[in-house]
């Protein structure tokens, strides 16, 4: 059963779907403030976390970027095998979002529930150019 933050947090995210999908771009400062309280407290924060690896994995840097500025944690944990954000980055081979959650002190060697880094995930799908990037900013290369 939801709670009125979480059926909040619902109302506003669907608000934004329907004005282009661009939360902060839809919402009033003050409601800005509340959707970033709401995810620090953890109600309901897995459809905007959801939503924000959609974003990573697609390649929308601006969107990514709000939403860490909303709150969502850059090392928030989502999909089957609890991904990070930046193992969707490196499975889609989005460098820029890498860069950009590495900015934002996100674990290069975070290992999901298969135990893969971000790194294995490049080199999985052939993304060596950012496998390289990751590596000369620290990943580790063991499994």
């Amino acid at each position: 059963m939801k709670t009125k933050h979480e059926h909040l947090l619902v109302a506003l995210h669907e608000r934004a779907q329907r004005v282009g999908g661009q939360l902060a771009h839809s919402l009033s400062p003050q409601e800005m403030k509340m959707v970033g309280a709401l995810i620090r407290r953890g109600g309901l924060a897995t459809k905007v976390v959801e939503t924000a690896f959609a974003h990573c994995r697609l390649g929308k840097y601006r969107e990514v970027e709000n939403a860490l500025g909303q709150g969502v944690p850059v090392q928030a944990r989502c999909g089957k095998d609890n991904d990070t954000m930046l193992h969707v980055c490196a499975s889609n081979g989005q460098k820029r979002i890498a860069k950009l959650l590495l900015r934002k002190n996100a674990n290069i060697n975070a290992r999901n529930d298969k135990g893969d880094t971000p790194l294995h995930c490049c080199h999985r799908f052939n993304y060596h150019e950012l496998g390289d990037y990751l590596r000369s900013k620290g990943a580790s290369d063991s499994k």
